[in-house]
């Protein structure tokens, strides 16, 4: 995660954010769920049954 994120609205820079340290904390949290998705999707596409 970088140091700043852009917000965009109606096409343009609205505001930049500062990443906090909460942010970067529950970064890692984010990052475990994406994987447990993106491993349940791929049991799925490939035909496996969720248990």
């Amino acid at each position: 995660m970088g140091s700043r994120r852009l917000v965009i609205r109606n096409g343009g820079i609205a505001e930049v954010i500062e990443t906090s340290e909460k942010e970067r904390e529950i970064l890692s949290e984010l990052e475990a769920i994406d994987h447990r998705l993106m491993s349940l999707r791929h049991k799925l596409r490939t035909g496996e049954r969720l248990v």
